[in-house]
């Protein structure tokens, strides 16, 4: 039977002109802001600099700052905010190549932690933080304690929190292994500094994603009395993918079942089948996150980059399934909510 298709997929919004004028503003002005770095006159081009990114998208922030293998670094980021997350990294995938200048990044890199952050007139040492961390699932849940935070307001403490947490570990590594982040104005019990926590991240990277490929966990629950059972990415956030942003469901009936409501054994294999075809004729354009199975209905959970004709392509899989019903949904979901459900 052929497949069922409904779509709620608007046009991702295109700044790719503002992206290109970027840098060919870069190309001009780069050895000029390598200089006003040094005189420390850098904030005289900051109006200029942030017409140019509030172009490509006026929720970005952006941000320099001292370089590894490059003197200087270069970074506009999504703030947070998965809608935006596809946006700079098309900025940074159109940036030139790093030099022993410049180098440029679309998330924050961890810095040195005796650095100090400037809140109001005081100033907090990122390497006198100390963290209380908890194990949950495959993240990180953290608080954040510093002895200044009891004077802070509570607003202020917990951008202090994560901006600690950032300058520590990266964004991307507190994106995409810590849970839940509070703060707290008087210290916990069990806290260890913040430099430690970057050791249980990286031990906690290399059992949970072997090889450097992210691994997958077996779920099970049961819904109305049928079992549920679902496959997914053990950890299930979008930073790793940042241009994975359209959400596409692939739902599929089956006759062949045990008493349990799963496929019998034939049908096991035609679904394996599917699946691996499915995977492979996508390629980069989009992979498979999560696969739930229950009461006779197996639905793949995808994500694939919306610019793409990923979704022409799914449809065309869709419609070799002969077996029995199928249906494709999609729907515009860069924070990838359909599956944060499953999320470990």
């Amino acid at each position: 039977m052929g497949p069922f298709s409904k779509s709620s997929a608007p046009a991702p919004r295109d700044a790719s002109q503002a992206i290109g004028a970027f840098w060919r503003w870069w190309r001009s002005s780069a050895p000029g802001l390598a200089d006003a770095i040094a005189d420390g006159i850098l904030i005289e081009r900051a109006s200029e600099i942030a017409g140019l990114v509030d172009a490509i998208d006026p929720g970005l922030t952006w941000e320099f700052g001292p370089g590894t293998s490059s003197e200087h670094t270069f970074a506009i980021t999504a703030a947070g905010n998965p809608a935006l997350r596809r946006v700079a990294r098309s900025w940074l995938l159109a940036a030139p190549p790093a030099d022993e200048t410049w180098a440029f990044y679309d998330m924050r890199q961890p810095g040195p932690l005796d650095n100090a952050l400037r809140v109001g007139r005081g100033r907090l040492v990122i390497d006198d933080v100390r963290v209380q961390v908890e194990r949950c699932g495959n993240g990180l849940d953290v608080v954040v304690y510093h002895p200044a935070m009891k004077k802070m307001p509570t607003k202020v403490c917990g951008e202090v929190a994560f901006l600690c947490l950032d300058h520590a570990l990266g964004e991307e590594s507190v994106e995409l292994w810590v849970g839940s982040v509070d703060y707290s104005q008087k210290e916990p019990k069990g806290t260890i500094p913040i430099g430690e926590l970057r050791r249980q991240v990286d031990e906690l990277a290399a059992e949970v994603r072997p090889d450097g490929e992210m691994g997958w966990t077996m779920l099970q629950g049961s819904h109305n009395g049928s079992p549920v059972i679902v496959r997914c990415l053990s950890r299930l956030r979008p930073i790793q993918a940042p241009m994975l942003d359209q959400h596409v469901a692939v739902s599929i009936l089956f006759d062949d079942r045990t008493p349990a409501g799963l496929p019998g054994p034939e049908c096991l294999e035609a679904l394996q089948d599917f699946e691996d075809r499915l995977t492979e004729t996508l390629g980069d354009a989009g992979q498979p996150v999560a696969i739930e199975t229950s009461d006779g209905n197996r639905t793949i959970h995808l994500y694939v980059d919306s610019a793409t004709t990923a979704v022409t392509t799914i449809e065309a899989a869709a419609r070799t399934w002969v077996h029995s019903r199928i249906e494709v949904t999609t729907a515009v979901d860069p924070g990838w909510e359909a599956v944060c459900h499953f999320a470990q």
